[in-house]
């Protein structure tokens, strides 16, 4: 079972996509989802949420878990190592990447190779979504069908976007399209270890066969100190 969180910012939510993985059949399972709503006056409490993902730790054993390294990230890799000495894998992102050795090491990972890559192999029928799907798993599914990629015109600069968010505002946010996606990253690099981006089955060099587990994961639902998570669980 993998997890993997992208841990928001000032805009984005909290979230954490969870995978079955069956390396065998070469599936990926996507199976749960759990999502922290940001408090426009408070914020969001990274210290409970911790405490919450530790102990969906300790209920469900994640083989691995994962955060985004952006500026919130880099903190909770760290603050969860220090406090529940749960060892994450920290994944860094970027608009592109082309240096062969950065992406040998498998630690950076290319937004917009990573979701031609997710929608290969949702094609080739091995990324797998349930038939009844909780609202945060549509959630998903919706911002991975609406994602684009744009490049501003004066800076260059790349931003992604999905469909959610306050149209009014013009806020389109992509919290959880990016949780899937590093979630599949790890899944690729760690126990597929496929190298780079390919886009076949046949890329794939199973050697983690002991990442095998329930098919089921523990996300209950409570409210967190004025933070309400929405946690929401889907068998197959």
């Amino acid at each position: 079972m993998v997890g993997f969180i992208d841990p928001g910012g000032s805009l984005d939510d909290y979230f954490l996509t969870v995978t079955r993985v069956v390396p065998r059949q070469l599936k990926i399972y996507v199976i749960g989802a759990m999502h922290w709503r940001l408090n426009e006056q408070a914020g969001i409490d990274f210290a409970k949420i911790r405490n919450d993902i530790a102990k969906l730790h300790m209920e469900n054993h994640f083989n691995l878990l994962g955060c985004e390294l952006n500026n919130y990230g880099r903190s909770e890799v760290l603050q969860m190592r220090r406090e529940y000495h749960i060892k994450m894998i920290g994944v860094n992102t970027a608009a592109k990447v082309s240096s062969e050795v950065v992406i040998r090491k498998g630690k950076t990972m290319d937004k917009h190779q990573m979701i031609r890559w997710l929608n290969s192999w949702r094609q080739l029928g091995r990324i797998v979504f349930p038939k009844n799907r909780t609202p945060e798993l549509q959630k998903i599914i919706n911002q991975v069908e609406n994602y684009v990629v744009k490049r501003q015109p004066m800076s260059g600069r790349y931003i992604y976007e999905a469909d959610e968010g306050n149209k009014q505002s013009g806020e389109r946010h992509d919290d959880g399209v990016a949780s899937l996606l590093g979630n599949l990253f790890i899944v690729k690099e760690k126990i597929f270890r496929i190298s780079g981006y390919d886009f076949r089955a046949s890329g794939a060099k199973e050697y983690r066969t002991d990442i095998e587990s329930s098919e089921k994961v523990v996300l209950p639902h409570r409210a967190m100190g004025g933070v309400m998570a929405e946690k929401y669980y889907q068998g197959l």
